[in-house]
């Protein structure tokens, strides 16, 4: 009995160690960030259009990306691999954006972040981190 004892003790231990999650390290000091800059909008009561140039080392730079914040959803930019969205909020704004790629093996990639920012002071830079990745397979 002394044994059975023994070994499940020790088999739970193995389970509780094996069961740690485990991290993920970036090859920089910071997580990877898409640099957003000449960012800038006007507004109506109607809403807000908005342009922005982005950049970042995992994704296509791409300049003079237009939207609206009344879409209510993602919208594709002059670049198709990238979408972005603008959240409206008192005195502040949230820039939701994507990158989409698919690769030869037919995997497609989602790399998502946001940043939210305050309203004015325009064109202004800022970064939006890449917080969520997904595939489809």
């Amino acid at each position: 009995m002394k044994t059975s004892n023994t070994f499940l003790a020790f088999s739970s231990f193995l389970s509780n160690i094996l069961a740690l999650p485990t991290t993920t390290s970036y090859p920089t000091s910071q997580p990877p960030s898409w640099r957003i800059t000449n960012y800038t909008e006007g507004c109506s009561p109607g809403g807000c259009i908005y342009s922005f140039n982005i950049a970042s080392p995992f994704t296509p730079s791409s300049l003079n990306e237009p939207g609206t914040n009344v879409a209510g959803k993602m919208q594709t930019c002059n670049n198709p691999s990238i979408s972005a969205n603008e959240l409206p909020g008192p005195g502040k704004f949230t820039l939701v954006v994507q990158h989409e790629w698919t690769t030869r093996e037919g995997v497609t990639y989602f790399v998502k972040g946001n940043q939210t920012v305050e309203i004015g002071g325009y064109p202004k830079g800022f970064l939006v981190l890449e917080s969520e990745v997904s595939a489809i397979a």
